[in-house]
């Protein structure tokens, strides 16, 4: 008989940075676990004690220089695994990520756009591990 306990958290954050060049950025996403408290009927697959789980997120982001504004929104994605111990009641885990992906915007600003009416170019972009 397995016997697992499942754990779900819910993170919002948001930060700002200013001055010459600034950044702003939020980040809202959730994290769901499992610890397995008993062998499970694959012990091969998951050990007894076992943490597996993973948390994904969708941020927001807008990034300005004297040259440049970019804003955009995307996703990003981490998985987690590790081992409870009973005795400590503790947990330990590592988290890696499994990919991110973005697009939004970027336009020239200041002395970049040469006189000219900026354009906001698209990108897109998706990274993988």
């Amino acid at each position: 008989m397995d016997v697992s306990s499942t754990w779900n958290a819910k993170v919002t954050a948001t930060t700002e940075l200013t001055g010459e060049s600034s950044i702003s950025c939020s980040i809202e996403g959730g994290l769901v676990f499992n610890v397995y408290l008993s062998e499970t009927a694959s012990p091969d697959i998951i050990p007894p004690n076992s943490v597996v789980g993973r948390m994904v997120g969708a941020f927001e982001a807008q990034i300005s220089t004297r040259t440049a504004q970019v804003s955009g929104k995307g996703n990003v994605e981490w998985t987690m695994d590790g081992s409870y111990d009973p005795v400590t009641e503790t947990i330990s885990v590592a988290i890696r990520t499994t990919g991110a992906g973005a697009r939004g915007t970027e336009t020239a600003q200041g002395d970049s756009t040469k006189s000219s009416t900026p354009v906001a170019k698209p990108f897109s972009m998706n990274w993988l591990s």
